[in-house]
């Protein structure tokens, strides 16, 4: 464990409680699924009782396994996507700020759970403590695409794309990486490695 443990670990608590709480506010508190509902009907969401179920509980589970570190990359996924469906369809029309109602909020959360995205949840999550590694690389984006439903098909898109696929940036290290570094992807971390010739590698020297 390191600091940049501790660092995701932060990240992680702060961003998923935040949107378990939002989560559990639907539900629990406020007008509960029927004002949730109402507030989607007034968006232009179709089907918004079943909207805003989904919602509701896609942010408690996904905000609760973030803040574990289980199943990161998916977690991590729904909870992007979340954020940009309602900076799209919610806030976009009241400019950036968030004291007029703005996008600012929504945006900043879900760009700082990229990064976690991207790196892995750390040592200190149940990832690391249980499978060794994320699990599902490569499929989340897929799965929210098809599950969060949006009223905007652009968004949907946007927020299922790889942007934060752990798998793709690996590829993207292998295509471009200079032609005398090899790129290894040794369980949840990648390593560029300095290879300098078959001979050397066969001695150890990388």
């Amino acid at each position: 464990m390191n600091s940049f443990d501790i660092a995701r670990l932060v990240l992680r608590l702060s961003i998923g409680i935040t949107t378990a709480i939002h989560g559990y506010n639907k539900l629990f508190l406020g007008g509960r699924i029927a004002g949730t509902s109402k507030w989607f009907t007034s968006l232009g969401v179709r089907q918004a009782t079943f909207h805003a179920w989904l919602v509701a509980i896609t942010e408690i589970a996904a905000g609760i396994a973030l803040a574990a570190g289980l199943l990161t990359p998916l977690a991590s996924a729904a909870v992007v996507a979340l954020m940009l469906v309602a900076a799209w369809t919610v806030h976009r029309k009241n400019g950036v700020l968030l004291t007029s109602g703005g996008w600012e909020y929504t945006f900043v959360l879900a760009a700082a759970t990229t990064p976690i995205a991207i790196t892995g949840p750390g040592h200190m999550s149940l990832d690391w403590m249980v499978f060794g590694a994320p699990l599902f690389q490569g499929l989340p984006g897929l799965f929210i695409w098809k599950v969060v439903q949006g009223p905007r098909p652009g968004v949907k898109a946007a927020a299922g794309i790889g942007l934060v696929m752990r798998l793709p940036l690996i590829k993207i290290l292998e295509a471009f990486a200079a032609p005398n570094y090899s790129v290894l992807h040794r369980g949840r971390d990648v390593v560029v490695a300095h290879s300098v010739g078959k001979a050397d590698r066969d001695r150890g020297c990388w």
